[in-house]
């Protein structure tokens, strides 16, 4: 491989990971937002515990996933 096309591929590489990021957070809070929603219909239509937890884990995994994304672009 010359090192012209390795340059190539190195900075497209470099510039495409900012934009998965941020792609991934867009994604990632639309689908908390889902969540939340749903979380809250749930909780006023009177549905069981379980279920309610269960939505909440999710929640729980998305705000994981919102921080680590966080810590990636503030590197």
């Amino acid at each position: 491989m010359s090192i012209a096309s390795r340059q190539k591929t190195e900075s497209a590489t470099e510039l495409e990971q900012p934009d998965f990021a941020i792609q991934s957070l867009r994604q990632c809070l639309y689908l908390l937002k889902i969540s939340l929603d749903r979380y809250e219909h749930l909780k006023k239509s009177g549905t069981p515990n379980i279920i309610l937890y269960t939505e909440k884990g999710l929640i729980d995994q998305q705000l994981l996933f919102l921080s680590k994304v966080l810590a990636e672009l503030t590197k």
